[in-house]
Formats: C-alpha cells, structure tokens, sequence
C-alpha cells in the first residue's frame, strides 16, 4: 500500500511528520464476508478505505474516530507499516505514549528507512522525557544523506539537548535547523526558551515574534506569546505584557496557555 501525500504537522515545539492520502470511499456494511475468505486484493481496499478515514479525522482532529478506523485498517493489513504510524500517531495525541511507541517500532521494523516514523519516535520519546533515545533516533535522520528534511530533526536534537541540561548543544543544533530553513518556527519558538532560560530576554522575544510572524497556528501562537508576556513582566514593561496575555485569553484554541494567560492578568490587574 503507498501513501503518496503528507500533511505536515507539529506538536508544541517538537517536529512531526503526518500521514495522508487520497480519500477512498469505504466499502458497503452490508458484507460479513470473513477477512480469510477476502483475496489479497479485497483487503487491501477494505484496508486502504478504513486507512484513508483515519487520515481524514487526523487531520480534524478527530482522534478517537482515527484510532477506530486505523485499528480496522490493521485487521486486514497488520504488517502495514504505514497503519502503525497512524496508531502511533493517534496513541500520542491521546498521551497514551508506550501505545505508541509499540506502534512506531513496529514501522520501523517492518520498514527499516522509515524516516517518518523515526522522527516522530524521536518527538515521541521527547513527550516521554526520554531525552537521550530522543536525541538518538534525531542523529539518526541528520546522519541519513537521503533525509529531505534535515532541519526537522535538528530541531528535535537541539529540543532534546536543551531538556538535558546541554544548552550550547541545543543553541547550536537550533541554529543549524535555521540555516536549512530560517522560517521554521518550531527552532525558533525552541531558541526563544533556551535564550529566555539563559536570561537573554531581548533575544528571546525576538524569536518569539519570529514565530509570530510565522503564523503558526494558534496554539503555537497562544506558547509564545504567553512567554512574551513573561518576559515583559520580567523587563517592567507592564503593558506590553498584558497586551500580550490578553491576546492569549481571548484565543479559545491557546489550551493552557489561555487559562495561565488569565491567571496572570488577574496578578496584574
């Protein structure tokens, strides 16, 4: 089965790669053919069609919806490898994170250049505060000459470096995400922590704005300004911060970041 479309996602500051494909109607409910009488050629579409639903409420965010279709595609097709980075896909976002570690494994396993698969193992086992597996499974991809993604997983390094007390590593390996591609905003949403826990404040506004600037949807959009707002309390400059927390208040999509927003304005009110 190929999948030839992704869709490209992210999660915090962490680098994922999605799933996607072409949507295939699913088959009729009528049929209680059992899957052993099915040819090879029946469970691949049945497989294909739950495949493509599970891609479908992703990308809505619809995971429970996903994780049934998925789990129905690997009844057809349990060595699919692709099926097994959707489980792992939708076992992350529901925080259920040896689940999907199982899953992503097992992608590997039966697709040993997955690359996708092995970044998202590497954001995975970051979620999980395993940082040394996470920075392992990163050098592997930057390691991979045909990886077309280099600055994914250098950001993944420098996330991983950073949570392991090796600020200089993370700076450097941030950077470097930057020279590939100077607009991906999770390395700078990743620099502006590192330089605000370093006390650089100027520097780390600055990449804050640079994610900003980026557009990079709201959640995203909610972390860094709510750690703007941080920031400009920490500088004196009052308005600027409750600018910057009111907007994070008023997002109905910032997540936790709104209900901190508004617990500092009420400190500062």
């Amino acid at each position: 089965m190929r999948h030839p479309r992704f869709i490209a996602i992210a999660a915090s500051a962490l680098a994922l790669v999605g799933l996607g494909c072409a949507f295939t109607p699913a088959p009729g409910p009528g049929s209680a053919t059992s899957r052993s009488d099915l040819s090879a050629f029946e469970k691949e579409t049945r497989s294909r069609a739950h495949y493509d639903l599970g891609v479908d409420h992703l990308a809505r965010g619809q995971t429970a919806q996903a994780l049934r279709e998925f789990l129905a595609a690997l009844e057809y097709r349990p060595d699919d490898a692709w099926i097994h980075l959707g489980l792992g896909e939708c076992y992350r976002r529901k925080s259920l994170y040896d689940q999907a570690e199982q899953h992503l494994l097992r992608a590997i396993e039966l697709k040993p250049h997955f690359q996708t698969a092995q970044l998202n193992l590497s954001a995975l086992y970051a979620h999980m505060q395993r940082y040394q597996d996470s920075a392992v499974w990163a050098q592997k991809l930057i390691e991979d000459p045909t990886y077309p993604a280099p600055w994914r997983a250098y950001n993944n390094l420098g996330w991983a470096y950073l949570r392991s007390g090796r600020p200089d590593q993370a700076r450097a390996a941030l950077q470097t995400a930057l020279e590939y591609a100077p607009g991906f905003w999770p390395a700078h949403l990743n620099l502006g922590i590192l330089e605000s826990e370093a006390g650089s404040k100027l520097d780390a506004i600055g990449h804050f704005e640079k994610v900003l600037d980026r557009k990079p949807g709201p959640f995203a959009e909610a972390e860094a300004r709510y750690r703007m707002g941080e920031l400009f309390v920490a500088l004196g400059n009052r308005g600027r911060a409750v600018e910057q927390f009111t907007k994070v208040a008023d997002n109905p999509a910032g997540g936790k970041w709104e209900k901190k927003s508004q617990d500092y304005l009420k400190l500062l009110q």
